[in-house]
């Protein structure tokens, strides 16, 4: 798996041994994840924090780069309404921020969420194998990325029960429940199961820089630039205090 060997070449690169991944996240099992075990979305998240490595789950199925979809008028009815309300951020590859506030808005409309997120207690044995502490804003990349599945399956005129028959076909069962986890980041979910929803949406080679030691340090550099620009422009107000733009 494409994913385990990243891990293994940033912890190398980060000089960092298995030994230590593992006291650092509490993750007993992190060796074996290195050789390709499947584990849960939220265990993969924690282990890319060590390298701030998490904002590479964006790349998956990220809108913006999602050249994809189908024609309006092959669309199924409930699809053909969305993309209605939405308008230009319907097309593919392009409008990926405004088609992801709408599916969000979306969601908001019809109280879309996951159940509370067990979390693990030190000493506590029946939670030892549930998701770790995560950082607020690595949660936040969980819910994009969540966003990014369910964006990718209407733009490609999916229902959910369509997906799901795909990814049947394919040899691949899921039910809708744990689609609808999926889609809302839920980090108990597994890698296993993103990676067959991504295949049956052909984005199969979006998963493949997850991880990635130079796709983490160019996120980084980027966010780094970004932090510079927005707080290089102050101006001051007239009790002393500055406003950013």
């Amino acid at each position: 798996m494409r994913i385990a060997e990243n891990l293994r070449d940033s912890r190398t690169r980060s000089r960092m041994t298995q030994e230590r991944m593992q006291e650092r996240t509490g993750i007993t099992n992190y060796s074996r994840i290195e050789n390709g075990m499947t584990t849960t979305v939220g265990r993969l998240a924690r282990l890319l924090e060590e390298f701030d490595a998490q904002r590479t789950l964006l790349k998956v199925a990220d809108p913006a780069t999602d050249a994809d979809g189908i024609d309006r008028e092959l669309a199924n009815s409930k699809t053909r309404a969305f993309i209605q309300v939405v308008g230009d951020a319907w097309q593919p590859g392009e409008f990926g921020d405004e088609l992801i506030n709408a599916v969000r808005a979306n969601r908001a409309e019809r109280n879309f969420g996951s159940p509370p997120i067990p979390k693990r207690v030190d000493g506590d044995p029946s939670t030892s194998n549930r998701t770790p502490p995560l950082k607020p804003a690595t949660e936040g990349v969980l819910e994009r990325l969540g966003l990014h599945l369910e964006v990718a399956r209407i733009r490609r005129g999916f229902t959910a029960r369509q997906l799901i028959d795909t990814m049947a076909s394919r040899g691949n069962k899921m039910s809708r429940n744990t689609l609808s986890r999926l889609e809302a980041g839920d980090p108990r979910t597994t890698i296993e199961q993103l990676l067959q929803v991504l295949d049956a949406l052909d984005l199969i080679d979006t998963a493949s820089s997850v991880g990635a030691y130079e796709t983490a340090l160019a996120t980084l550099m980027a966010a780094d630039e970004k932090k510079t620009l927005h707080t290089r422009y102050r101006a001051p107000t007239k009790n002393g205090s500055e406003f950013d733009f």
